[in-house]
């Protein structure tokens, strides 16, 4: 069954294919909620002849695979009856290499001087998808290098989690309008552009996601200002000025309070894990330090970890590959790591940083929303948060919680022992505090929890794809390259051969670079270099591999 947003987006294609003026398609669906199916639906433009390719833009390199997965999985196929595929492409001639699109990233796009991806623009009628939009500031460097692409798209799908942006600063291709003293999107529907939106009361009335537990600890911390003053605070609830939050919290994270909240979430997780043997921990921290701590703790207590730094780094993209489909069940990670990290078994989420941006606050704590259909029964599913206990956490936290308020009243939660109890706190948010990393952190203690939870939807259930492993074109390429590469330098080294000269035989023969085939054309290289270059032909005695070196000669 689809999910509200996906029908609504499915008519909306519908309606074009049927002649409506429309060309652009904006999205804001909450995060975790399935819009990853929603560039696959576009791609009916394709086969309706509206348009001759798919391009996905997005943000992370995990989110560029998350795209080619999704147009292979057999699930979205049978779903949205389609057979379209796209490979990951970043700047190369001909991205599409005879599938049906590709998917690249905004650094890709930014960095691509040549224009390779606009000269193919300019070769097709493309249906083009900006994931999560709301990094490409007006006006900024993203928004600059792509905007010929956007001008020059014959249809745009804009989707994002959250339709604001950490800094403050406007969105690239949102129309605003003033309410008051301020800026707000003005996400009003026009002639050619059709508006959806899926809140999370929607997700959870859908349950195409689940509820959270959140777990806050209080804490004290003890540290010196930029002038040299101590400064000391013994409860994060007492925090009303502007420069103590952040300090107060980053204070209590770089010191011992990381430690005992750390231990904390693990012990949980622990417990439950004997409940669900499939639940995943994912661990964020602050800075790469203390990641590194973490994992050092971790190893301590002589549990198998991987730590993902980065997205866009080759070891983090393994590492998450890991985390998802393997036997590894505890990810580290910093802030930079949360969108695209798509895996239904996280269950715990221990918060070690002390970023309080309200996008993304949800971004990180959508990571343990998504419904894990191979694990226990939908109504024994939370996600659980560990964090500390500060005001504007705890903002955060009453927002996201009021949006679910109607469930929670529609909806009878099932009878079941509650984890975590305590009151609500209503503490307005402070101010934006002044650069925290000029404080030298003294210490710190964690001295008190209390818990929030936000109640399920027991009615329906609507199905999700498995998280099994697909083969994606990107890898099927990876592979065949491989196997290529290994046979020449085999066959080279058994013929004592110059590997150079039969790789650049095989390029004049094919007139193309590997680097550049199709996966078809791929396939014909390895049959022919298996044909014409045999590795198990051996030149010297016997069959035998003769040394090259020089030899003392004995009479």
């Amino acid at each position: 069954m689809k999910r509200k947003h996906q029908q609504e987006t499915e008519n909306t294609v519908n309606d074009i294919i049927g002649g409506a003026p429309i060309r652009i398609i904006l999205v804001r669906a909450t995060p975790g909620s399935g819009k990853s199916a929603l560039p696959i639906i576009a791609g009916k433009l394709v086969q309706a002849g509206k348009a001759d390719a798919c391009a996905w833009n997005v943000p992370r390199k995990a989110l560029q695979y998350q795209g080619e997965r999704n147009f292979q999985d057999p699930f979205f196929r049978d779903m949205f009856k389609h057979s379209l595929q796209i490979r990951s492409s970043t700047n190369e001639p001909d991205p599409c290499r005879g599938l049906d699109g590709f998917t690249t990233t905004y650094q890709a796009i930014g960095i691509d001087h040549q224009r390779t991806v606009l000269t193919d623009f300019h070769r097709k009628r493309y249906v083009l998808t900006l994931d999560e939009f709301h990094h490409l500031e007006y006006g900024g460097i993203w928004h600059n290098a792509i905007d010929p692409i956007v001008k020059q798209a014959e249809y745009l799908l804009l989707m994002t989690g959250t339709m604001a942006r950490g800094d403050g600063k406007q969105i690239a291709y949102v129309p605003y309008t003033k309410i008051g003293d301020m800026l707000e999107p003005d996400l009003r529907p026009r002639e050619d552009t059709a508006v959806i939106e899926y809140t999370r009361q929607d997700a959870l009335e859908d349950r195409a996601i689940i509820p959270l537990k959140f777990n806050f600890h209080d804490g004290s911390a003890k540290w010196k200002d930029e002038d040299q003053n101590e400064i000391t605070v013994k409860s994060f609830n007492s925090l009303k000025a502007r420069v103590n939050v952040g300090a107060a919290v980053y204070t209590a994270l770089s010191t011992e309070y990381a430690t005992e909240l750390l231990s904390i979430g693990m012990d949980h997780w622990k417990k439950y894990k004997r409940f669900n043997r499939r639940s995943k921990l994912l661990i964020v921290t602050a800075n790469i330090e203390h990641a590194k701590k973490a994992i050092a703790f971790l190893r301590k207590m002589n549990l198998g970890a991987e730590i993902a730094t980065s997205h866009d780094s080759v070891q983090a993209a393994a590492a998450i590959k890991r985390f998802k489909y393997r036997e590894v069940d505890i990810l580290v990670t910093i802030a930079m790591a949360y969108e695209g990290l798509d895996v239904p078994a996280i269950t715990h989420i221990i918060c070690l940083t002390h970023i309080r941006s309200t996008p993304w606050i949800e971004q990180m704590v959508a990571r343990a929303v998504r419904i894990d259909h191979q694990s226990i029964p939908y109504e024994q599913q939370y996600g659980y948060i560990f964090a500390p206990d500060d005001p504007r956490f705890r903002k955060i936290v009453n927002e996201i919680e009021a949006e679910q308020l109607p469930i929670v009243r529609k909806y009878k939660p099932p009878e079941q022992t509650e984890l975590f109890e305590g009151d609500e706190n209503n503490d307005d948010e402070p101010n934006p505090d002044r650069n925290i990393y000029n404080i030298i952190p003294i210490g710190s203690s964690l001295t008190g929890k209390r818990g929030v939870t936000l109640a399920h939807n027991t009615s329906k259930t609507l199905l999700t794809p498995s998280s099994s492993e697909i083969e994606i074109p990107s890898d099927i390429e990876s592979s065949l390259r491989e196997q290529i590469d290994k046979h020449l330098k085999l066959h080279c080294y058994n013929n004592r051969y110059d590997y150079r000269k039969r790789n650049a035989e095989v390029k004049a023969y094919f007139q193309k670079s590997r680097a550049d085939m199709t996966i078809a054309e791929l396939g014909n290289c390895l049959s022919y270099v298996q044909r014409n270059y045999p590795a198990g032909k051996f030149r010297g005695t016997n069959h035998k591999r003769v040394s090259n070196k020089v030899r003392e000669f004995r009479g």
